[in-house]
């Protein structure tokens, strides 16, 4: 433990054999072992914990040359600093939450988290695993952009409040649009009428607010 109050605890592989890089046979011909690598893991009673190992190497006695191969485990990615639980931490940690909150908080750069975004959700559609489509006209697909691109964007906001007031307008335009409301004409009304919003609110709902009695 170092004066930060940082975890460093070493680890080793208890896994036997690895698959050549070149020919993909399993091998178990014990070579040695790589440099030390230190990978960032889940925290313990609030402290930052860090794992540190010596990936095995083995020798393939079935290619020419027999080339080595370093062992590839589950838990982490190669040339990826943080585990991947902690990976899976994070994620979770932005969920209600921005890129810069959780920087903070677990004190790693916002470029870092980004890139942890992008691995673990993919931005393109699997077309293979969709069993049906349905037929979506003009309006639905604009809806469905816009939610999309709001839940994209409210990972950067400054604070948890400022996205939170964006998804809420984004769920209010979303809303109009599936009552075939003018959003604007609807915001507007409100903002016009706050009075009566406040005496009657189930009268101002986007697929209501029209015959509240006052014109919007």
């Amino acid at each position: 433990m170092n004066p930060r109050g940082d975890c460093t605890i070493a680890v080793e592989s208890t896994i036997e054999g690895t698959k050549c890089r070149k020919c993909g046979r399993e091998i178990r011909d014990f070579h040695g072992v790589d440099e030390w690598i230190t990978l960032r893991h889940l925290p313990i009673l609030g402290r930052r914990v860090y794992l540190r190992i010596r990936p095995k190497r083995y020798r393939c006695p079935y290619c020419e040359e027999g080339p080595t191969t370093t062992q590839e485990l589950s838990w982490y990615e190669a040339k990826s600093p943080p585990t991947k639980a902690y990976e899976r931490y994070l994620l979770l940690q932005l969920v209600h939450a921005t890129i810069a909150d959780v920087s903070i908080k677990e004190e790693m750069g916002d470029k870092a988290l980004e890139g942890i975004v992008d691995r673990w959700i993919s931005t393109e559609v699997k077309w293979a695993e969709v069993k049906k489509v349905k037929v979506l006209g003009l309006d639905e697909i604009a809806l469905k952009k816009l939610c999309l691109r709001q839940r994209k964007n409210s990972l950067f906001y400054a604070t948890a409040h400022s996205a939170y007031i964006a998804s809420l307008l984004t769920s209010v335009i979303a809303t109009c649009l599936q009552a075939g409301v003018n959003a604007l004409e609807y915001l507007v009304a409100l903002q016009e009428h706050r009075q009566a919003v406040f005496a009657a609110p189930a009268g101002w709902l986007p697929w209501t607010y029209p015959t509240a009695g006052v014109s919007p």
